[in-house]
């Protein structure tokens, strides 16, 4: 299964982007461009293409290897810059949804909107009962008093300082400023 980002906009509609690798943005490049309408993309590859092909023959494995970068980047960023060009359109990423291919995965976001359903399945429990791998780094760093602060609210990461991340000085759920988080 495939991951795809669910855009939203009010006149618009929706719009799925795959996450990861652009298939499409690899082989077909400029074309893949003009037909997701990235103007000022599709505007830069079409001009390093120009310079490209004027080049002198001497010069064939550099026009080669430019060929290869640019398919590359569109293959590796391609998506990303699709979905950052809807966001300047006015588009909101509402879901990030697993599927097939885009069809289903919009079919699948309406049928679950239209049941008001806002969350992935499993994320209320997810959210309500955090916990850690053991032996994972993070683990590690959360044992040192470092990383993020789950139960502080908007402080995102620690210090390493328990006296200056809250008014009561905890780290972990478990009060002992240890770090370690208990499901």
């Amino acid at each position: 299964m495939k991951t795809f980002e669910i855009h939203e906009h009010p006149d618009l509609g929706l719009k799925a982007v795959k996450d990861g690798w652009s298939w499409p943005g690899f082989f077909f490049g400029l074309f893949w461009l003009l037909y997701k309408t990235m103007w000022l993309a599709a505007t830069v590859v079409g001009g390093v293409g120009i310079v490209v092909f004027f080049l002198p023959p001497e010069y064939a494995m550099v026009s080669n290897v430019v060929g290869l970068m640019v398919s590359l980047v569109l293959g590796i960023n391609g998506n990303g810059m699709y979905a950052n060009v809807l966001a300047s359109r006015g588009f909101q990423c509402h879901d990030v949804v697993e599927a097939s291919n885009p069809g289903q995965a919009l079919a699948f976001y309406s049928q679950r909107r239209d049941q008001g359903i806002t969350q992935p399945p499993g994320a209320s429990q997810m959210a309500e009962n955090p916990r850690l791998v053991e032996n994972s780094p993070m683990a590690e760093n959360l044992q040192q008093g470092e990383g993020l602060q789950l139960d502080q609210g908007p402080r995102a990461f620690s210090s390493g300082n328990p006296q200056q991340e809250g008014t009561d000085g905890r780290t972990g759920r478990d009060g002992s400023g240890s770090g370690k988080l208990e499901a």
